[in-house]
C-alpha cells in the first residue's frame, strides 16, 4: 500500500509541477494571475475523451487526438488572452476576476456537453512493469516520462533559444526589452501560448489516470497555488 501511495505521489507531483511551470511562467512574464490555467487543463482532458472515446462517436487514435488537443487548447488560451486579459493586464484585480469567470464559463460549457458524469479514457499503453518488486503501470511510467520531457523542452527553449532570451528579457524589464526591439505584446502572447500548451499536456496526462469531472480544475488550482506559495511565484 505504501509503495502504491509513493507511485501515485510521484505521478501526481509531476502533473502539478507541469501546471505550476505554466502558471509561474505567465505570471513571471506578464504579471498575470491566470486562475483559468487549470481550467485549460480540464478542457484538454475532456478534449481527449471527446476525440478518443467511442462513446462520443469519434474514436480517433491517441496521437492525432493529442495533436488536436494541444493545438486546440493552445489556441484557446491565446485567444482568451487576446480578447479578455491583454486589455486589462495592468489591473490585477480585474484580471483575477476575469480569469475566474473564464474558468467558470469553461466549466459550465463542459458540464452542458458532457453532463456531470465521471468520465475517463483507456490508458495509452497497457500492462505494468516490475521495478524493485513493485508493479508500476506502464501508463504511469509514460506519464512521468512525458512530464520530464516537456519540462526539459521548456527549459531548453527558455535557456537556449532567441525566443527564450526574449521572454526572459521581457520578464526582467519590459520597457528595456521594448527599447531593444523586442515586441512585448508578441512575447506575452507567445508566453500565454506556451503556458496553455503545458496545461494541455497536463490534461492529456491526466485523462487516462484520473476521473474527469467539470469541477476538477478547482481542486487542482488549490494544489497549484499551495505549491507556488511555498516554492515562490516567479518565472
Amino acid at each position: 500500500m505504501l509503495e502504491r501511495i509513493l507511485v501515485f505521489t510521484v505521478v501526481s507531483g509531476g502533473i502539478y509541477a507541469l501546471l505550476s511551470v505554466g502558471f509561474s511562467l505567465i505570471f513571471g512574464v506578464a504579471r498575470v494571475l491566470n486562475m483559468a490555467h487549470t481550467a485549460f487543463c480540464m478542457v484538454a482532458a475532456y478534449s481527449m475523451f471527446l476525440l478518443v472515446s467511442s462513446q462520443m462517436g469519434i474514436g480517433l487514435g491517441n496521437i492525432p487526438a493529442i495533436i488536436i488537443t494541444v493545438v486546440f487548447v493552445t489556441g484557446l488560451g491565446m485567444l482568451s488572452y487576446k480578447l479578455f486579459i491583454d486589455r486589462i493586464r495592468e489591473h490585477h484585480g480585474a484580471v483575477l476576476l476575469m480569469t475566474i469567470a473564464l474558468a467558470l464559463v469553461m466549466q459550465e460549457i463542459v458540464l452542458w456537453i458532457f453532463r456531470g458524469d465521471v468520465r475517463g479514457i483507456p490508458p495509452f499503453i497497457g500492462g505494468y512493469t516490475e521495478i524493485l518488486g513493485l508493479r508500476i503501470l506502464n501508463q504511469q511510467i509514460l506519464a512521468v516520462g512525458m512530464v520530464v520531457v516537456v519540462i526539459a523542452i521548456v527549459w531548453l527553449v527558455l535557456a537556449k533559444t532567441k525566443i527564450g532570451i526574449a521572454i526572459r528579457a521581457t520578464a526582467n524589464d519590459p520597457e528595456i526589452a521594448n527599447l531593444m526591439g523586442i515586441g512585448s505584446s508578441k512575447i506575452l502572447m507567445i508566453t500565454m501560448g506556451i503556458a496553455s500548451a503545458l496545461a494541455a499536456v497536463a490534461g492529456i496526462v491526466i485523462a487516462p489516470l484520473w476521473a474527469l469531472q467539470p469541477t476538477m480544475w478547482g481542486n487542482i488550482l488549490v494544489m497549484i497555488m499551495v505549491i507556488l506559495v511555498l516554492g515562490g511565484l516567479e518565472a
